[in-house]
């Protein structure tokens, strides 16, 4: 089969409406702050400020910002160096890469579907719908949470391109005399390419994997020779050997923490049992979510279900065999599995957040950006048999109301940017759902940051009385008191951080020139004593010595009166 310029150019207006869609929803964050982990991902990282390519591919996510993680997103963090490259700090340049990716991933979506027949309406209404429901918006606006978006992208195409290999494909593109034919040993070529690109953009992608193998099988009846079945299987095997091949490099030289269980030593790490258990929970609050996104913010969290046998595990398992059942009513009555294809695909891209290996939090809104995208092909399949079974057609005002439903999700969305607008809007928006050290002490910087000091005290008080753990806090705290003018709490609050981490280097050059300028210069030497055995290198050290000299010398020096 072979589709001309022509021809796609029939797909033209779809395709640029539903790019347009998803665009002009995300537009009025390309004014937004950058903050939250912004912070070590981006603008206080030395490796995509410095464009260190080498480093990027070779370091944990956070190295340039001197923290150890086992993040490990190259092509995503290469972006963000990208974005530096062209705009600095400029937020609105990492909010339209965001924006981009995020109508691609749409139009892709699309594409994909239309390749796998189902009907052009049906297809641009899913992706349409992927594009503004509010729950995406965690995914897009939080400038750090592009790797979402951005293996997203990667794996449409991984996936169109093996949709296209399956069905013995041919794209031609002809301007005036130059031609170019992308053949499906060029898509069997190109899938293990983009498979790597998106796990390189974020992790999680590795689920994608089963994305394939759910294809093949879909696909599978339309396959119409045995050489290409066989090359499907070919590229199958490629997939399978990139996963290994990156699998083994990050459990060797790409591990950089030896601790991949966060909750070990607690119920939920040490027990798989608990984990499924909770996921259960999680898995209807999801559902939940989805057909009622409101109160959406990003500090969720939920209750530990310690029990399989839970009330959360006994609906889970019925809501999925209830759907899996129906699935087969499909297939029997339409021909068609568009039920099983949407739920499996749901399942899968929530296999590797599910908590089976604990490797992260227990729920965050912007891990449904993928699994939504199954449970809307779900929800078509469960509709469209549902049409059948009365033996009617699609009512006439399933126009209106699919409007009124796009219409509703849109003002929610552009409500939750509006929210994600200012760091000083976002963090009192969450403290109505959450209360945690974490946001007192973001919203306390955000105030420091517009020179609201009194505000950023009582905050950063606050996340000291919830855990007093951080020496960060202090540290924050003491900085605070410093910029009002008030040197004797400002000292008590370095020292109390230094106290809890005498190696949390960050607070040895504020107090020392504390010290200095109270004229305190024989405890000034004692820390920058402490600070030299710690990081002798350091040049900071060097230009607190020459300061402490020259203010030792300026303070000796007579005054000579006229």
């Amino acid at each position: 089969m072979t589709e001309t310029l022509k021809e796609f150019t029939k797909k033209h207006l779809l395709v640029i409406g539903i790019f347009c869609l998803g665009f002009f929803t995300y537009a009025p964050s390309l004014n937004n702050q950058l903050f939250w982990d912004d912070e070590q991902f981006i603008y206080n990282n030395q490796y995509v400020k410095e464009f260190n390519v080498q480093k990027i591919f070779t370091t944990n996510t956070l190295a340039g910002a001197g923290e150890s993680s086992n993040y490990y997103r190259p092509l995503t963090t290469l972006s963000f160096a990208m974005d530096h490259a062209t705009w600095g700090l400029n937020p609105i340049g990492f909010h339209l890469t965001n924006t981009l990716l995020h109508s691609l991933a749409g139009v892709l979506l699309f594409l994909l579907l239309l390749s796998l027949s189902m009907n052009k309406k049906a297809a641009a209404v899913i992706a349409g719908f992927f594009l503004i429901h509010p729950l995406q918006t965690e995914a897009v606006v939080y400038a750090n949470s592009r790797g979402d978006s951005h293996f997203t992208f990667y794996m449409l195409l991984g996936l169109l391109c093996f949709s296209a290999l399956l069905q013995e494909k041919k794209y031609t593109w002809q301007i005036y005399n130059v031609s170019a034919t992308l053949t499906p040993v060029i898509f069997a070529i190109l899938v293990p390419l983009f498979f790597i690109a998106s796990v390189l953009a974020k992790e999680i992608a590795v689920g994608s994997l089963l994305l394939y193998l759910l294809l093949f099988f879909f696909l599978r009846n339309t396959t119409q020779t045995k050489k290409t079945l066989r090359l499907g299987l070919l590229t199958l095997t490629s997939v399978f050997i990139s996963l290994g091949i990156y699998v083994s490099l990050r459990a060797t030289t790409l591990l950089f923490q030896e601790q991949v269980n966060m909750f070990e030593g607690s119920a939920y790490g040490d027990s798989i049992f608990v984990r499924i258990a909770t996921f259960a929970k999680v898995f209807l609050i999801y559902i939940s979510l989805i057909f009622v996104p409101v109160n959406l913010h990003m500090e969720r969290t939920t209750e530990i279900v310690t029990s399989l046998l839970s009330p959360y595990t006994f609906l889970s398992v019925l809501l999925i065999g209830t759907i899996t059942f129906i699935g087969f009513q499909e297939k029997k009555k339409t021909k068609s599995n568009w039920i099983h294809f949407g739920l499996l695909w749901f399942l899968i891209m929530l296999l590797p957040v599910s908590g089976l290996v604990p490797i992260n939090d227990i729920m965050y809104e912007h891990w449904l950006y993928v699994p939504l995208i199954g449970f809307l092909i779900m929800l078509y399949g469960l509709l469209q048999l549902l049409v059948h079974t009365l033996h009617i057609s699609w009512p006439k005002y399933t126009k209106q109301a699919l409007s009124i439903l796009a219409t509703i999700c849109i003002l929610l969305t552009l409500r939750q940017n509006f929210i994600w607008g200012r760091a000083t809007r976002f963090y009192p928006y969450i403290l109505q759902y959450q209360e945690t050290a974490r946001i007192h002490n973001n919203l306390a910087m955000a105030y420091a940051d517009e020179n609201k000091l009194s505000d950023a005290i009582t905050h950063y008080k606050r996340a000291i009385e919830i855990a007093d753990t951080y020496p960060q806090t202090h540290h924050n705290l003491a900085r605070a008191y410093q910029a009002q003018g008030n040197n004797d709490m400002a000292f008590q609050e370095f020292s109390t951080a230094l106290s809890m981490n005498p190696n949390f280097l960050v607070s040895y050059p504020n107090l020392i020139q504390l010290l200095i300028s109270e004229q305190k210069y024989d405890l000034a030497e004692e820390y920058l004593t402490t600070l030299e055995k710690k990081a002798p290198a350091s040049t900071v050290v060097q230009q607190l010595k020459r300061l402490l000299d020259l203010s030792r010398k300026d303070a000796t020096t007579p005054v000579i009166s006229k």
